[in-house]
């Protein structure tokens, strides 16, 4: 790769990071403001909504995300744009179908299921915002999959901005200290972001409507072509893992100690999430627009270059001051939860490791290696979880999960690499940098510990 389209590839990934981690600050200090008014409650009513919202959504998308995303950035697409937001549109509507039945249908099963523990049976007004959110919020993320693969990033990037700043008003003006406003505030950023996606697409949506009856029944089979069996049963398992683990450690645990947790993986991936910022907006795309494999390899190489030295570093800012950003982000309620944050930080190496070659799998469309080493390692996470507490029931929540979290990720990391060698086996500095993304790690657990 030349040396300007190298520099012009780091300014754009640091860029893109750079303000799209702006953005989350306006999500963190809604954090704050829930902590402040509604203390562990609200943090722990919070967290239930927000992993919700990402099981209910992974049923309604089927997959469809990341297919739509790397076709929009696809320059050889066999459709054009305009049919292919068509069929977006058709997908859509099912899902607001298939919403309505599932609503009607197990609504009260769903409540009883996952909301007892936080919601009395008086409030069963806030399930129900929880649930129309979430369905909005899809159609939000489907649209904005569209754009992002379109490398509209100001767009992408702005309406983030927007639905952020937003919802950090209504927060500090609605003061928020019951269910139904705090389950409002956990999912109203997609609810206002789409309103401006819709202004700002109103053209290209109203064009996709236009496309013509003759065309309809090939509408329809690409909508369905959108979806992928493996990218459809991927976020399914894997949220519902996440959603299961929060279920098991709100019951195992209590309600405040559940707080804890979920203060800690929130802000621990949200921290990861700033940083890795650029590669769902940019690296995805980009590297789906690369015909050659060289190219792609060459551009993964490069930014396992660029952000295992970063992580560690941010990693390690975090473990010195951990205490004060909990206290900054949260409240003093939340200081004992430090010990659950400096866990989840040891294994940010290797997790950014596992995220980009993640990616890089997404685009070169080998959807079911990568659908495979998702699912293994949200089970890992969950089946040790379980194990653990049935063997040593003094264990406490930071130990269960360092461990549970090491097994995940270290497996995942490993079963990337060898699809990354599968693929070609010329591509030997895949194990290089697996090696230092195990280094990063294990240095952190060393400082942590000592």
């Amino acid at each position: 790769m030349p040396l300007i389209s190298k520099l012009d590839s780091i300014i754009k990934t640091g860029s893109i990071t750079f303000f799209t981690s702006l953005g989350m600050i306006f999500s963190l200090m809604t954090n704050k403001l829930v902590a402040v008014y509604a203390s562990t409650y609200g943090i722990a009513l919070f967290g239930i909504a927000k992993t919700f919202h990402s099981l209910f959504a992974s049923i309604l998308k089927l997959g469809s995300e990341n297919v739509i995303l790397n076709r929009a950035s696809n320059s050889d697409q066999t459709y054009s744009s305009n049919f292919l937001l068509s069929s977006i549109m058709f997908l859509i509507l099912f899902q607001l179908l298939f919403s309505l039945v599932l609503y009607f249908l197990f609504a009260d099963f769903i409540f009883v299921k996952f909301f007892s523990g936080l919601l009395s049976e008086t409030q069963y007004g806030a399930f129900r915002i929880i649930f129309g959110l979430s369905l909005i919020t899809c159609f939000y993320e489907l649209l904005l999959a569209y754009n992002n693969g379109k490398l509209r990033l100001k767009r992408v990037i702005g309406l983030g901005y927007v639905g952020s700043i937003l919802t950090l008003l209504t927060c500090f003006f609605i003061k928020p200290s019951n269910p139904y406003e705090i389950v409002f505030l956990s999912l109203s950023s997609g609810f206002f972001s789409i309103i401006f996606l819709i202004i700002l697409s109103y053209k290209e949506l109203i064009s996709s409507f236009n496309i013509g009856w003759p065309k309809s029944k090939l509408i329809i089979s690409n909508s369905y072509s959108l979806t992928s069996i493996s990218l459809a049963i991927q976020p399914i398992i894997a949220t519902g893992c996440i959603f299961s683990l929060n279920q098991i450690l709100l019951r195992l645990y209590g309600a405040d100690e559940y707080a804890l947790f979920v203060a800690a993986f929130t802000l621990s991936t949200m921290i990861l999430t700033m940083g890795m910022s650029s590669i769902r907006v940019y690296f995805f795309p980009k590297s789906s627009s690369f015909k050659d494999h060289q190219e792609k390899i060459n551009f993964l190489f490069q930014n396992l270059i660029i952000f295992l030295p970063i992580t560690f570093f941010v990693a390690l800012l975090i473990s010195l001051f951990g205490g004060l950003i909990i206290t900054s982000l949260y409240s003093q309620d939340f200081v004992k939860g430090l010990v659950i944050l400096e866990s989840l930080i040891v294994f940010f190496p290797i997790q950014v490791f596992s995220w980009i070659t993640a990616y890089f799998l997404l685009s070169n469309q080998q959807y079911n290696s990568f659908s495979f080493a998702d699912c293994i390692k949200e089970i890992i996470i969950v089946t040790t979880v379980i194990i653990i507490y049935t063997i040593d029931l003094s264990l406490i929540i930071h130990e269960m999960l360092l461990i549970s979290f090491f097994l995940g990720y270290f497996v995942h990391s490993i079963l990337m690499m060898i699809f990354i060698l599968k693929n070609n086996t010329s591509d030997i500095k895949i194990i290089l940098f697996w090696i230092i993304s195990l280094l990063f790690s294990s240095l952190m657990f060393v400082l942590i510990r000592s």
